[in-house]
């Protein structure tokens, strides 16, 4: 005998709505604002992209928690870890296809409420929660606190790009195969998107692909930066410029410094001061780690340490 609860009549409906895939794309622009949320989980889970492009068109939020929904998905049990990551792409795909349609369209502000895309694996309690006040207060993150458009006007409001937050970890393997595609969308549209990056987790890897990536983030976004396995000195060099732009970082972690053997003390002394000479003291961070040689750890610190 099944355990399993009786299916709700909201769930039923949904079913049957997107079973028929006309009907569904017609009824998208006549759905109330509180049915959004159940209608495009079912259409995220049981695969309707079409669905989930035309919905990201209606969408009556300006903030979609994407990264959230993906991680409540729930894989076949027969999946292999690349089909589930196809399935990632593909609905990450659909929800990109329909912000194309909207930014090629330039929409005027009242109808383009999207402003927001999190890919982070937080804020699920939006997708628990479908109607009223409750779930516009779902909505205000930190990213939506620093676009008060509303204040601006509708003028301010057009030029304003849409925001994609995700969290980075660049390493010697691949990328997650979502995270690939949604790096090479967003260098695509350069002055149409703005890529935050609230956490950065920069492993060993080509030190020249990895600038790349960081070049098109929202570098004032990163709060937490962690540099970590095998890093050299001469790498973090060519780093610090970019640590500089860090504003708002709040938590630096550097591990594994290597030094090479023929530098004797001075040389390496030498080195360390031309990369600290750089560096701003930063009176926001709150949290400094260093995990290296006593004489590097020693200059780093000097380097980073909040006052």
């Amino acid at each position: 005998m099944s355990t399993q609860p009786p299916l709700t009549l909201l769930k039923l409906a949904t079913q049957s709505l997107l079973k028929d895939k006309d009907l569904a794309m017609g009824a998208v622009e006549l759905l109330p604002g509180e049915l959004f949320p159940p209608v495009f989980m079912e259409a995220f889970s049981r695969g309707h992209t079409e669905a989930l492009k035309a919905m990201v068109l209606s969408w009556p939020f300006p903030y979609l928690p994407l990264g959230a929904l993906m991680n409540r998905r729930d894989p076949q049990t027969s999946d292999t870890e690349v089909e589930v990551m196809e399935v990632e792409k593909r609905m990450l795909q659909a929800v990109l296809d329909g912000i194309d349609v909207l930014l090629s369209q330039k929409m005027c502000s009242r109808r383009l409420k999207l402003q927001v895309l999190d890919m982070q694996d937080k804020h699920s309690n939006f997708w628990r929660v479908w109607a009223g006040n409750k779930l516009e207060a779902c909505s205000s993150s930190e990213a939506m606190k620093t676009r008060n458009t509303e204040k601006s006007g509708p003028r301010a409001a057009e030029k304003q790009p849409l925001t994609v937050i995700v969290d980075l970890e660049l390493s010697h393997e691949c990328l997650y195969l979502f995270q690939s595609y949604l790096l090479k969308w967003v260098q695509q549209r350069k002055g149409l998107v703005q890529l935050d990056c609230p956490k950065l987790c920069i492993k060993a890897a080509d030190i020249q692909s990895i600038i790349e990536i960081i070049e098109i983030l929202n570098l004032d976004s990163v709060q937490v930066a962690k540099l970590a396995d095998r890093w050299t000195l001469s790498t973090l060099a060519l780093l610090t410029p970019y640590l500089i732009e860090m504003k708002n970082l709040q938590t630096l972690i550097i591990s594994d410094i290597s030094v090479p053997e023929f530098l004797s003390s001075t040389e390496l002394e030498q080195l360390l001061t031309q990369i600290t000479s750089q560096y701003c003291k930063r009176h926001h961070l709150e949290k400094v780690c260093i995990d290296s040689l006593p004489l590097v750890t020693q200059c780093l610190l000097r380097m980073y340490s909040p006052v």
